[in-house]
């Protein structure tokens, strides 16, 4: 009887493993839902990822958004699961003293909303700065000197 207690017990946690490993990987169903090889390395590259949503973007592109460590993130993705960038959002004091600088040289009367630190796949950095301009929300790009970004 212990026994099979003790096999009980061990299959179930088995069973929650396998479950909580393979959430992310399979988070969303559907038309945006992206192929196995976006979702393995996904899984790969952040198995803590929670509350995951994909989109596909109109250039083939998947984007997941998700929150690792209470932060939010996305991460966008090739068809063939090649990480292409992953953006973080982050606070007005975390932007570059040039970055920052340079925001107010270029938009002295834009009102910044979002702040986000984008790592691309050659690891180089870029900020991205959503200010309202003219009534309209527009992204603006820099790079961590404080120069304009594509």
């Amino acid at each position: 009887m212990k026994r099979n207690t003790c096999l009980f017990v061990f299959l179930a946690y088995c069973i929650a493993v396998t479950l909580v490993v393979s959430a992310p990987a399979h988070a969303q169903k559907g038309k945006d839902a992206p192929p196995a090889a976006v979702t393995a390395h996904f899984a790969k590259a952040f198995p803590q990822a929670q509350k995951v949503k994909w989109e596909q973007e109109s250039d083939g592109k998947y984007e997941a958004e998700f929150i690792l460590a209470e932060t939010e993130i996305s991460a966008t993705y090739a068809p063939d699961g090649t990480l292409l960038e992953t953006e973080q959002e982050i606070e007005a004091s975390e932007l570059p003293p040039a970055v920052a600088t340079a925001l107010q040289n270029d938009y002295p009367k834009a009102k910044p909303k979002e702040f986000a630190k984008i790592t691309r796949a050659d690891k180089s950095e870029v900020y991205e700065v959503e200010i309202k301009l003219k009534g309209k929300a527009t992204d603006v790009l820099y790079l961590p000197n404080g120069q304009k970004a594509e």
